[in-house]
């Protein structure tokens, strides 16, 4: 892990994401350091923790590669435990284009639809 690394998930996990987010951006423009996906795991990470589930998908848009399993089953979760059921569904078929055979997902989309239908 590289200083950059840890400084953007330091700032993640003290529960200071503006300020993280900040020296994510500063990162890229000021020092021209391209982000890795430790970078863009640990801030969605922190975006769907706090409840700020819209916030990652402008994140992703702005990958130079697809987000990672990892990413999607973050915002998967962070929309059943928030309660924001259309978000949900859309991840749920990211997350099946990426691991189209895992049960869990199925159990998610299956939830996602429970729910949507009470």
């Amino acid at each position: 892990m590289d200083y950059t690394d840890y400084s953007i998930c330091t700032a993640c996990h003290a529960g200071i994401i503006d300020k993280a987010l900040g020296s994510f951006e500063m990162m890229q423009k000021e020092y021209r350091i391209k982000p890795v996906m430790d970078h863009y795991e640990c801030l969605n990470s922190r975006f769907v923790t706090l409840g700020r589930l819209e916030e990652p998908f402008d994140i992703m848009k702005k990958m130079d590669f697809n987000p990672s399993e990892f990413i999607w089953s973050l915002l998967v979760d962070g929309c059943r435990y928030h309660r924001k059921q259309g978000l949900g569904f859309y991840d749920v078929d990211e997350l099946l284009k990426v691991k189209p055979k895992d049960t869990k997902t199925y159990v998610l989309e299956y939830v996602h639809l429970c729910r949507k239908m009470a």
